[in-house]
Order: structure tokens, then C-alpha cells, then sequence
């Protein structure tokens, strides 16, 4: 994936594609990726607009946006620890009206191009077993279940604390 990032012009409205511009986020995104992840997670299960700030703009990673419209559709934050070759995905969340076409696996294919120049070699990620829509996108992504860990969350996601733990190797 070519990292060069679009210029304001390509990322205006005019140029947009039927599947939006998938860039770097940046400061003006703040507020579509917080509406986002309310919409995503309500109640306790979103982060704060401090961690949120934090995984944005401070954590080791990048977290991409799918812009539609002149607003972000939805985004995924990737991070990872200096030195490692594994990837998590923190976050992704796509706004309500625009599931079902394709935006979640977009960015998960753009955040694994993007971290390959940093060596990593594979991506992990922890899903609700309750998410049976984000389950199945992870798996036609190349995604497989490697662990179930019970009362992983603090509070309930789809109906219950226990995730899988996915991974892929790139």
C-alpha cells in the first residue's frame, strides 16, 4: 500500500471513490472517530476521549480512517511494542450506516500494509465470542482462533466478558 498521504484536494468529497479514502487520521477526525466509537460501544465499553486521544495521536502504531463524504466512516487503530513483530488491533469501529459495505475489512487489509515496513510479521486481535459479524469479517480476512480467554472484558460485549483471541500471519 502506498503510505504517501492525499493532499486536502484528494481528500475533498469530489475525489472520493464509492469506498472512501483510507488515510492516516488526523487531529479534525477526532470528533467523527469519537461518535464513532460511541455508536460502537455504548456506555462503559468505549473508550475515553483521553485514551481515545491517546491511541490516536501517542500510542506506538497508526490508526487509519475511511473518509466518505468529508467525514471518517469508520476507523482501526494498530499498535505495537518496539522491537516486536506482532501487531494488536486496539479498536475498529465503523459508523452504523455505513456496515455492511465493506469498510471494517478495508481497514484491517490498509493497517496490516501500513505496519509491514515496521517488520511486523503477524497481527493479533480479541474479539467478543459474541460478535458473530466481526468474527466472520476476521475470518475471511485470513484470521484464525488461536485462544478463548473467559472474563476477559470488564463489562458485557454482545452478551457476554469472553473473547477469542485471533491472529494472522502476514
Amino acid at each position: 500500500m502506498d503510505r504517501k498521504e492525499p493532499s486536502g484536494k484528494e481528500r475533498g468529497k469530489d475525489s472520493l471513490k464509492a469506498e472512501g479514502v483510507i488515510r492516516k487520521a488526523e487531529p479534525s477526525d477526532f470528533e467523527d472517530v469519537m461518535n464513532i466509537e460511541n455508536a460502537c460501544f455504548p456506555g462503559e465499553l468505549a473508550y475515553s476521549r483521553q485514551q481515545m486521544r491517546y491511541l490516536l495521536f501517542k500510542a506506538n502504531g497508526v490508526t487509519l480512517v475511511e473518509v466518505r463524504d468529508g467525514r471518517a466512516a469508520g476507523y482501526i487503530t494498530a499498535v505495537f511494542r518496539r522491537g516486536s513483530e506482532i501487531a494488536g488491533i486496539e479498536t475498529i469501529g465503523v459508523d452504523p450506516r455505513c456496515r455492511g459495505s465493506g469498510i471494517g475489512a478495508r481497514l484491517l487489509r490498509a493497517a496490516e500494509e501500513w505496519m509491514k515496513p515496521w517488520g511486523i510479521k503477524s497481527f493479533r486481535l480479541e474479539v467478543s465470542i459474541g460478535n458473530e459479524q466481526a468474527i466472520s469479517m476476521y475470518e475471511k480476512a485470513g484470521y484464525r482462533i488461536t485462544e478463548t480467554i473467559d472474563n476477559y472484558y470488564i463489562y458485557e460485549h454482545h452478551g457476554t466478558r469472553s473473547v477469542y483471541r485471533m491472529e494472522k500471519d502476514l
